[in-house]
């Protein structure tokens, strides 16, 4: 949805769409899976991320190569990924964050070319992570909010059945929660 993605890009001035193809792209550069007209490259993990300022909503399984990668290339991500305390890729991205993360709508997100709901569109809540493979940024965050006393807003339990968009807690990393 275009409403919702202005609202990352603004402030986060995002410059290309990793995980895209032609009919869904975000940003005019993108990079595809497989051939595609006017695409920047093809496959993401093949390029250098270090300098694109990249948007990234990958396939689920691929979220924990995604956190990888922005760390090998040092690069600066927003990566949009389910809030899934349980997985195993869930600590590396508190671990990465560099900016307050944003509780997304998932109605009209997640589609597939022909306008069909992703069959879990209407359990998952969707965050976009802003983060960093500098480790110096993430750092710096959770420095800057350590020194915070946070006021739980909504429970992990509410969250899952709260209106989308409310922000609340969605994790501690090294001691700081980030809501």
């Amino acid at each position: 949805r275009e409403d919702v993605f202005e609202r990352l890009h603004r402030p986060w001035t995002l410059k290309v769409d990793l995980f895209a193809s032609l009919w869904n792209r975000q940003l005019d550069s993108f990079v595809s899976w497989g051939l595609q007209p006017g695409a920047l490259a093809v496959d993401a993990f093949s390029v250098n991320w270090r300098w694109i300022r990249g948007y990234a909503l990958p396939p689920f399984c691929l979220i924990q190569k995604v956190l990888s990668k922005t760390m090998r290339d040092e690069a600066e991500i927003t990566l949009i990924a389910p809030w899934w305390p349980a997985q195993a890729w869930f600590p590396t991205v508190l671990e990465l964050v560099s900016e307050p993360p944003l509780v997304l709508p998932t109605e009209g997100i997640l589609t597939g070319p022909l306008g069909q709901s992703h069959p879990l569109a209407g359990s998952l809540i969707l965050i976009a992570w802003r983060l960093s493979g500098k480790s110096f940024k993430p750092r710096a965050f959770r420095r800057k909010w350590s020194s915070y006393s946070w006021k739980e807003l909504v429970s992990p339990r509410q969250l899952l059945i709260s209106q989308r968009g409310r922000i609340g807690l969605v994790g501690t990393f090294d001691r700081v929660r980030m809501q």
